[in-house]
């Protein structure tokens, strides 16, 4: 056990250099990509910007028709199964 807490410590070092070494990467590959490249990746995450807007406009719509239901609706709507 006593050799364990070193070990966990050391393999922390090692991963925190990896990602930082990994996102270096990724910066560094956004940064050369071409002009066209980076308007293409701009429209699409305008297009997604968009979409996430709308679906959640969508949601709220849902929330409101399911959470706005009468409860004497409902009982209405019960009775008039049963006949």
């Amino acid at each position: 056990m006593g050799i364990l807490i070193p070990i966990l410590g050391i393999m922390t070092g090692i991963i925190a250099i990896i990602c930082g070494t990994y996102v270096k990467i990724q910066k560094m590959k956004i940064e050369n990509l071409g002009a066209g490249e980076k308007q293409m990746l701009l429209e699409k995450i305008n297009k997604l910007e968009a979409e996430n807007q709308e679906l959640k406009e969508r949601v709220g719509n849902v929330e409101t028709i399911v959470g706005g239901i009468d409860l004497d609706l409902l009982k209405i709507g019960s009775s008039t199964y049963t006949k």
